[in-house]
C-alpha cells in the first residue's frame, strides 16, 4: 500500500454528529407531539431526546465513517475495502486507465474526482475538504500525493 486516505477524526465526528442531530430532531418532534397530545409539559424530555442522539452520533461517528476512503498502490486506486456507504459502485481504477485526477467542488465540499479513459468519473470518499469540521488541513498534500502517484505509474500512450 503506497497511500491510504480516510476522513479525519474531525470529519468523522462531524458526519456522525449530523446524523445524530437529524435522528434527535425526528425523535424530539415525535416526543413533543405525543406529550402535547397527552397534555404533558415536560420540555426537558424533548431536549434530552434531541441531545443524546446528537452527542452519541458525534462520539460513534468515527466507528462508522472511519474506513470509508481510498487506497493507492502500484496497480491503481482502490475503494476502501470496508466502505458500505460508497457513492458509486466502483472498486478499482488502474493507473493506466486514469486520464486525470482533479479537485472539484461538489456542494459545500471539495472532493477528488478520478476521470477514466472510459468516460467514467469516480468520486473518492476521502480525501475531501469542506467547511467547519469537514475541513482537512492536509487536503492539498493528499491531492498532490495522489496526482504524483498517478504521474509516476501512468502510461504515456496516446489514447485514441
Amino acid at each position: 500500500m503506497l497511500a491510504r486516505f480516510r476522513p479525519t477524526a474531525r470529519q468523522a465526528a462531524a458526519r456522525g454528529g449530523v446524523a445524530g442531530t437529524v435522528a434527535g430532531a425526528v425523535l424530539a418532534v415525535l416526543v413533543a407531539a405525543s406529550h402535547v397530545a397527552a397534555g404533558l409539559a415536560e420540555w426537558w424530555l424533548v431536549v434530552v431526546v434531541f441531545a443524546v442522539p446528537a452527542a452519541a452520533g458525534a462520539i460513534l461517528g468515527p466507528a462508522f465513517v472511519g474506513e470509508s476512503g481510498a487506497d493507492a498502490d502500484d496497480l491503481g486506486i482502490h475503494r476502501a475495502p470496508a466502505n458500505p456507504h460508497a457513492l458509486a459502485p466502483w472498486r478499482f481504477a488502474p493507473w493506466r486507465g486514469i486520464v486525470d485526477i482533479r479537485a472539484e467542488r461538489r456542494g459545500p465540499r471539495t472532493i477528488v474526482a478520478v476521470y477514466l479513459d472510459s468516460g467514467a468519473v469516480h468520486q473518492l470518499a476521502a480525501p475531501y475538504d469542506g467547511r467547519l469540521l469537514a475541513g482537512d488541513p492536509d487536503f492539498e498534500r493528499k491531492l498532490f500525493t495522489l496526482r504524483n502517484l498517478w504521474e509516476t505509474h501512468r502510461s504515456w500512450e496516446v489514447h485514441g
